[in-house]
């Protein structure tokens, strides 16, 4: 690659303003999207100038495989509703659960898309998906989900008088949607103490748990994309469409490489 950017400088807004809140904790992010979505931006077309808005957008191109262009897409939206909630779990003085546990959720969702759209581009590059894949069994995953269903499947969560105002039941006592046992007011009120737990640190430990999922698939694509440069470049460079220098066809970069990060 004759490129080199970061997300301080050469992120989007949302890069840029939430990179210095996960990039201690998700260090895999920055090299991933450096190596692997920076070339299908506009970033790396020399016609294209920094200060044009354009500039960070997918490039326009037919030629760029839509496998990719849905990782793209599936992987930067995981960092996005994984900012999200970052944000109100670390920082809002008040944890509004149900925005917490949305975004916590949408962060599954596109890590999920995120395995399935790398499979297939691992299938185009004849790489095997053996380390890419999410565990059915993940604790994390199914309480949110479960949180999830209940604040936006049902009325409001119920409350008990006899713990403080800042918990909420855990999630193996909230009914499953669609379930027998319909979730009540009644039901949470008679729910003895110890089955509820103190909201912020409970969404701190599901966010902890739910990054050690996420930096493990991020890196088994980056390490499965990294060696398809140099076992199977040709085929990489074509999902891409760039030439055998990595730059776009009939647009070389005739001042030399762009390490300016």
């Amino acid at each position: 690659m004759w490129w080199d950017f970061n997300l301080r400088q050469h992120g989007d807004p949302y890069e840029k303003l939430w990179w210095p809140l996960l990039e201690h904790e998700f260090q895999e992010y920055e090299p991933f999207w450096n190596s692997h979505i920076v070339p299908l931006t506009n970033r790396i077309d020399p016609g294209i100038c920094e200060t044009d808005r354009q500039w960070i957008s997918l490039r326009e191109d037919p030629s760029i495989d839509q496998t990719v262009e849905q990782m793209a897409m599936s992987q930067y939206s995981t960092f996005y509703f994984l900012s999200r909630a970052s944000s109100i779990i670390l920082f809002e003085p008040h944890v509004y659960i149900e925005d917490a546990v949305l975004f916590l959720d949408l962060s599954v969702s596109n890590l999920i898309g995120f395995v399935k759209s790398s499979s297939k581009v691992f299938a185009k590059l004849g790489i095997p998906p053996d380390d890419l894949r999410l565990d059915d069994n993940s604790d994390v995953r199914r309480a949110i989900r479960r949180y999830r269903n209940a604040f936006s499947h049902a009325p409001r969560i119920g409350r008990a008088h006899h713990v403080p105002p800042e918990y909420i039941p855990k999630s193996e006592y909230i009914p499953e949607h669609n379930g027998q046992d319909r979730h009540s007011w009644r039901s949470i009120q008679g729910l003895q103490a110890d089955c509820f737990v103190e909201a912020r640190p409970m969404f701190h430990n599901l966010r902890r748990d739910l990054l050690v999922e996420i930096k493990k698939i991020w890196r088994s694509v980056q390490r499965g994309l990294d060696q398809s440069k140099i076992d199977s470049a040709a085929v990489y460079r074509r999902l891409y469409n760039l030439d055998e220098d990595w730059c776009i066809p009939g647009k070389k970069h005739v001042h030399g490489p762009a390490r300016n990060a």
